[in-house]
């Protein structure tokens, strides 16, 4: 029965989605390497990346704060500040920020 419900979830999803492609997808479409995201700079044309990253591995693959900020080499409140700084620009329908998660989705979902 289970199997029933979940199935179909994720059927929408043409690839299989890796943290691994989620930075390397993110990391492109900003123009930049993804050694800037496992950084420790905090310049903001390297936060928002990390921190789209951050969201998308939330939003996508339900990893917790503990395992991205292993992934990442940050503590797990980085990770989940970032993702709900994130999740409040779309709350507030910041434009700039609903089109990076509109596009990047895309190119996630292979659209």
């Amino acid at each position: 029965m289970i199997n029933y419900f979940v199935m179909p979830a994720l059927r929408k999803y043409k690839n299989e989605i890796k943290l691994d492609s989620i930075v390397e997808i993110v990391t492109k479409y900003f123009n930049t390497n993804p050694v800037t995201v496992f950084s420790q700079a905090r310049y903001k044309d390297m936060t928002t990346p990390r921190h789209l990253s951050y969201y998308f591995a939330i939003e996508f693959l339900n990893c917790t704060g503990i395992d991205l900020g292993k992934f990442f080499n940050r503590d797990r409140t980085t990770v989940i500040a970032g993702h709900k700084k994130i999740k409040n620009f779309l709350s507030i329908k910041d434009e700039l920020t609903v089109k990076y998660v509109a596009e990047i989705k895309q190119i996630l979902l292979g659209n």
